[in-house]
């Protein structure tokens, strides 16, 4: 009995380690944390910041926790760094990366609003994209993206982010179907109500 409780623990051991982790997002709040504590567990873990500033003080961050942490800048609205993203091996996707534009919505300017869903919808669905046909390749996969329960109401003013996080609530859906292109399924996708 006691022999078999230690092959499922180290079974899961073994598979939280051998994932590589791509986050989005990890310059600051829920995102870095998650890329800390993931790599404080021994997952190896490629950490995404928007800007190039916030990679050396997550860097300064991780040396401070002793953990080992890729940092690499991924604006996901920035075709150039999806691009390079393309080309890292990851198992597992969290598309965490996210802005929030409040204020009434009959006052919020068109640039603002346009910028909230590039940040929180289609940059992530664009590097989504890439990741996917890659985890096809290989087998499989992981892609979560991160929502909020905004997505499921709004109040005066948050409308705009809403709206947004409404549709990163529909997201995984095209996701969970099979790939016209190769006939497999696609890489799981959830949607986190956080």
């Amino acid at each position: 009995m006691e022999e078999r409780e230690h092959r499922v623990l180290y079974r899961r051991e073994v598979i939280i380690v051998s994932s590589t982790y791509l986050i989005t997002g990890a310059g600051s709040g829920f995102g870095k944390e998650v890329a800390l504590r993931l790599a404080e567990q021994g997952s190896e873990v490629i950490a995404g910041v928007e800007i190039i500033a916030q990679v050396g003080a997550l860097r300064a961050e991780a040396s401070a926790r002793g953990v080992d942490l890729r940092i690499e800048k991924l604006d996901v609205t920035d075709e150039g760094d999806r691009r390079k993203a393309w080309g890292w091996d990851v198992d597992v996707l969290l598309n965490n990366a996210g802005i929030a534009e409040g204020g009434s919505a009959v006052d919020i300017p068109a640039e603002n609003l346009r910028r909230q869903f590039e940040v929180n919808v289609f940059g992530p669905v664009l590097l989504t994209q890439g990741i996917a046909k890659n985890m096809i390749a290989k087998g499989g996969g992981k892609i979560i993206f991160m929502s909020s329960v905004a997505g499921l109401t709004a109040d005066l003013f948050t409308g705009a982010y809403s709206r947004s996080k409404h549709a990163v609530e529909q997201s995984p859906m095209p996701w969970t179907r099979s790939s016209p292109n190769t006939g497999r399924r696609s890489p799981r996708s959830i949607p986190d109500r956080s």
